[in-house]
């Protein structure tokens, strides 16, 4: 009986598993941390959210433009703003979002890290805009990627 090639039956695994490793699911789950309210799951008709890095709405026309809707007031902007960081990697990506409202630097800081599954090269990109108490006029938005 012939042995097979030690090295060759390496090869071969390594071949496979970075084959199927660009198609399976991922482990890891999203994570949003820290002063977020929730998840913005408002209508959105002609979603302009990808050709966005960072964007913070704090009125009617914004997120109507944004969106491509007219949300007629059904967003509470006397009491809540929405903020967006565009997020990218290669494969299956999960997202870890905290916001952290420092009130003595007048910043609210939304920081986001990519968790990357798989080692194939395709681009992912999620863009979520999220709820966060109302931001006054004398703060500033920070945005950091991690």
């Amino acid at each position: 009986m012939k042995k097979l090639n030690p090295t060759y039956l390496l090869i071969l695994f390594l071949t496979f598993f970075a084959i199927s490793s660009c198609t399976r699911d991922c482990v890891l789950k999203d994570k949003t941390t820290g002063d977020f309210i929730g998840e913005y799951k408002g209508d959105r008709c002609s979603w302009t959210g990808n050709y966005f890095e960072n964007i913070v709405i704090d009125n009617d026309s914004t997120l109507n433009y944004f969106t491509g809707c007219n949300s007629n007031n059904t967003f509470d902007f006397n009491i809540y703003s929405l903020i967006g960081q565009r997020l990218e990697g290669g494969c299956n990506i999960r997202t870890v979002k905290n916001l952290e409202i420092n009130h003595s630097s007048k910043k609210y800081i939304y920081t986001g890290k990519v968790r990357e599954c798989g080692m194939c090269k395709s681009l992912e990109m999620e863009f979520q805009l999220m709820i966060v108490p109302k931001i006054p006029s004398d703060y500033t938005v920070v945005f950091e990627v991690k």
